[in-house]
C-alpha cells in the first residue's frame, strides 16, 4: 500500500513540475555564417524580441556597413514567421 502511495506522488509531483515549465518561446539573438558571391562571406544576426519586433543585420565583411532590416515575428504552430518590412533608405 505504501508504495502505491509513493508511486502517486512521484507522478503527481512529475505532473506538476511539468506544468510548471513556461512553453518554450523564439525570443533571443541568432546569428548563422553564410558565402556571398562577391565578399568573403556574410555574419547574419537575427534578433527576435518579446514585443514580437525583429531584427536582421547583414554584414557582408568586404568593409561596408552592415545592413539592418526590421520588421516583427509572429509564433504559428511549431514555426516562427519573421516578416522584415524595414530597411534603411541609405541601404535601398
Amino acid at each position: 500500500m505504501k508504495r502505491l502511495h509513493l508511486i502517486t506522488l512521484a507522478a503527481a509531483l512529475a505532473a506538476s513540475i511539468a506544468a510548471a515549465q513556461p512553453a518554450p518561446t523564439p525570443v533571443g539573438r541568432y546569428v548563422a555564417t553564410l558565402p556571398a558571391a562577391d565578399s568573403p562571406g556574410r555574419a547574419l544576426l537575427l534578433v527576435l524580441t518579446t514585443d514580437h519586433t525583429a531584427r536582421l543585420t547583414t554584414d557582408y565583411k568586404n568593409g561596408t556597413p552592415p545592413i539592418t532590416d526590421s520588421g516583427n515575428w509572429k509564433a504559428a504552430a511549431d514555426r516562427v514567421v519573421v516578416s522584415l518590412t524595414r530597411r534603411p533608405a541609405e541601404t535601398r
